[in-house]
């Protein structure tokens, strides 16, 4: 298995789609799809949501209840809604900034570093102690299907009290 540096990786991870699905290529960088603001400079985004890990194991196919299969493969791929969005919309060519939280295990600095690599601003993601970062467990069987948990960890942990926190940035 492999651990991806940047969410960059991803396009190369051996994860694939079924066939029947054609993923779309989205170039990077400021063009047209993100219009400058009246200003002339990028938009700006702010993201509240989850950062994760995704632990993604290649299987023949989706195990019963009850039932062990042998896997092909695993791959550690960042994910997580918020920070997918994050990188979707930097890519775009906006300028953006993730607010969340982020365990004290061993994915939390593979997670950071990932969203910084892709020109994200990570000062607004909380360290939480004692508590591991968002996980999900992607099954992934040859014929496409798959079967995911999620385990949100230190993703559960955001409070109202962070939100007040981020208030001065929240546009």
């Amino acid at each position: 298995c492999k651990a991806p540096a940047a969410w960059s990786d991803y396009e190369n991870a051996p994860f694939r789609p079924p066939d029947r699905i054609q993923p779309r290529r989205v170039q990077r960088g400021n063009d047209s799809s993100m219009p400058p603001t009246d200003s002339g400079t990028p938009p700006r985004v702010l993201v509240i949501g989850s950062i994760n890990m995704d632990l993604v194991a290649r299987v023949p196919a989706i195990p019963r209840p009850g039932e062990t299969l042998t896997g092909h493969s695993l791959d550690f791929i960042p994910g997580g809604k918020g920070a997918n969005q994050a990188v979707a919309a930097a890519r775009l060519g906006a300028q953006v900034s993730i607010a969340g939280r982020l365990g004290d295990d061993a994915f939390s600095a593979t997670l950071r570093q990932g969203l910084t690599a892709a020109g994200i601003d990570t000062t607004a993601v909380l360290a939480t102690p004692n508590t591991a970062s968002g996980t999900a467990w992607i099954s992934v069987a040859n014929d496409g299907q798959n079967a995911i948990t999620v385990i949100p960890g230190s993703n559960g942990a955001v409070s109202v009290e962070d939100v007040a926190r981020w208030e001065p940035i929240i546009a």
